[in-house]
């Protein structure tokens, strides 16, 4: 089905947008155009390309103002030889192991029980460690996830201790 609407006295559809923001995305987050440099480049040319279109105009800027946040993966491996996940993998987990917890809640009174309770959830899960890595992660286990990411020399206090 294609909607049809007004934007600035131009018909749009729907379609013409999707298949817009589709192309682009393919054509500025292609492997030569990776890195917040590329993609600035590839979106100057794209806006010459279409000038006479308020709509596109209006995506590519939108684009443009967060192009940073959408390289920064790049930008973490080029400036600071960090790797970055190619997938959603460990992110899809951790929401299925949300999403299973939360299940068996139903349901919090206020938003501010739900936003303690999520808190104190996240902290338990960055200070719980790793017991049944495989693989290439074997070496994880023992270890806490906030192990692995703060800076050497900090001692955390072990909170959860029974």
């Amino acid at each position: 089905m294609t909607v049809k609407f007004h934007f600035s006295g131009v018909l749009i559809t729907t379609h013409m947008t999707f298949q817009f923001v589709f192309d682009i995305t393919k054509d500025i987050f292609r492997p030569s155009q990776l890195g917040e440099k590329g993609m600035k480049k590839r979106l100057f040319q794209l806006l010459e390309t279409h000038r006479d279109d308020p709509v596109k105009i209006a995506t590519l800027n939108h684009i443009n103002e967060y192009r940073f946040e959408l390289t920064g993966f790049n930008t973490a491996w080029n400036e600071h030889k960090l790797s970055t996940p190619r997938s959603t993998n460990i992110i899809e987990s951790f929401n299925k192991q949300l999403n299973g917890r939360l299940k068996t809640i139903q349901g919090f009174q206020h938003p501010q029980t739900a936003s303690l309770w999520l808190s104190a959830w996240v902290l338990r899960r960055r200070l719980t460690p790793f017991t049944d890595c495989r693989g290439k992660f074997k070496k994880l286990n023992g270890k806490t996830p906030i192990d692995r990411t703060k800076k050497g020399g900090i001692i955390l206090p072990n909170w959860f201790e029974l």
